[in-house]
């Protein structure tokens, strides 16, 4: 089955643009139907007349599937910033939309930063500056180094390993 991508007539720029801003107009399932009847949006060759799914649509359901347990999450936290106004932490997580597999993934971060810091300290290393470059480096792309480490603090989670990157601002 071909994709959309192969059949989407060859545009210049502002045809090609006014092309998408028509498809997005159609309501969302029509987006990826093809109908073949040469409407808005889909070339007549898309899907031959029968309806039958775009290849790209495949994709959707896990999309949605995603957004929704994301959501689902979201509002987990929600309610418990309700009862506690004082979860910064979760404050963050909302606001920049992180997935729970996102926020599960810098936690064994923080463990893995901690196990390497108690490592550290028994080896005698009271300057952990590498450490924290490491953890800013690694660290998810849609958080602050900063406000990570300040949420995280307040909401007292890893609180040893971020008292120390806090020195480090």
């Amino acid at each position: 089955m071909q994709t959309v991508w192969m059949l989407m007539p060859k545009l210049e720029s502002a045809e090609r643009d006014a092309y998408y801003e028509e498809i997005w107009k159609q309501p969302f399932a029509c987006r990826f139907m093809a109908k073949g009847d040469g409407s808005p949006g889909m070339p007549k060759e898309a899907g031959k007349g029968n309806g039958q799914m775009l290849e790209n649509q495949r994709s959707m359901p896990m999309d949605l599937q995603k957004k929704l347990e994301t959501l689902e999450y979201h509002q987990e936290l929600l309610l418990q910033i309700v009862e506690n106004p004082r979860e910064e932490f979760s404050k963050i997580i909302v606001r920049r939309k992180l997935s729970r597999g996102e926020v599960e993934a810098l936690f064994r971060l923080c463990e893995e930063m901690s196990i390497k810091m108690e490592e550290q300290k028994a080896e005698g290393l009271v300057y952990f500056a590498p450490l924290f470059q490491e953890f800013s480096f690694r660290l998810n792309r849609k958080l602050d180094a900063r406000e990570t480490v300040e949420a995280l603090r307040k909401q007292a989670l890893f609180s040893p390993l971020m008292d120390e990157f806090r020195k480090y601002f």
